[in-house]
This record gives C-alpha cells, structure tokens and sequence, in this order.
C-alpha cells in the first residue's frame, strides 16, 4: 500500500504592506487549495516568511 504524500506549503512576501493585504492568507488558501484539488493531497504543513526583504542577509534577519 503507497504512503499518503504530504505536502510542504511555502507562503512569502517581502513588505509589510503586502503583510498588512492579507497577501500570506490569500497565498496559504490558494496553495492549500492547489494541493488537495489538482494534486490530490490532504495532508500538509504551511511555512511563512512575513515581511522579510531578501535583501536583507539572512543572518541579520530578525523574526517580525
């Protein structure tokens, strides 16, 4: 009998404009979404970066 899959969920922005638009829930519904529909996947675990500019050296980062 196969595995069930699961599957990681990456949601990123990098404003906190983007933040404050309620981008992260828009993208963390729409790859749920895209996960249990078109790949047939119902377990899953999400990952955020909110509001971290890439420019930004990820050493000197500090969670917001």
């Amino acid at each position: 009998m196969p595995r069930a899959q699961k599957a990681a969920i990456y949601c990123r922005v990098s404003t906190l404009h983007q933040v404050d638009r309620d981008s992260l829930p828009m993208q963390r519904q729409d790859m749920i979404n895209y996960a249990k529909y078109v790949l047939g996947i119902e377990e899953y675990e999400v990952f955020e970066d909110a509001g971290i500019p890439a420019r930004i050296p990820t050493a000197r980062r500090s969670r917001r």
